[in-house]
């Protein structure tokens, strides 16, 4: 049962009223149609806004977040993750303040296709050094991958 005043306006939501604080917000008209724990992106949200006169109601998409939202979204997560790697290859985890994705059996990890390989392989090959970086690791001789020395102290 609806219970408004003459001052209740209708808000953008078609079944919800808003009202000042002496009167009831409510709805008949709202319905789960399907029950479920997952949320997707494209869900929509409802936010109630209170302050000390008046509480609102808004519809929003997880596209409409600001980044000061999302962040403190974040800053949660990295509150469960675990801090040590779950092996499951989907998991996200903390690994000395870096998130990580799980380890876990390659064959589960999906292939990356020849494009993704070229871009992954340029990336990498901008990063390298032009000489012998003397550690071992693999520097870049005239646009060839080659494979450092390892200088002995």
């Amino acid at each position: 049962m609806e219970n408004r005043k003459n001052c209740c306006e209708r808000s953008a939501l078609s079944s919800f009223s808003a009202c000042d604080t002496q009167s009831e917000v409510s709805s008949v008209e709202t319905e789960v149609i399907v029950d479920t724990t997952n949320i997707q992106p494209e869900d929509q949200i409802l936010i109630v806004r209170k302050n000390e006169t008046e509480a609102k109601v808004y519809k929003a998409s997880f596209f409409e977040m600001d980044s000061e939202t999302a962040l403190l979204l974040l800053q949660k997560a990295v509150q469960a993750m675990p801090r040590t790697d779950p092996a499951d290859g989907m998991s996200l985890w903390l690994n000395n303040g870096a998130i990580c994705l799980a380890s876990g059996d390659a064959n589960q990890l999906g292939t990356l296709s020849p494009p993704a390989m070229k871009q992954s392989l340029q990336a990498v090959m901008d990063t390298l050094p032009t000489h012998d970086p003397g550690d071992g690791s693999p520097w870049l001789n005239g646009g060839v991958l080659m494979r450092g020395t390892l200088k002995t102290p």
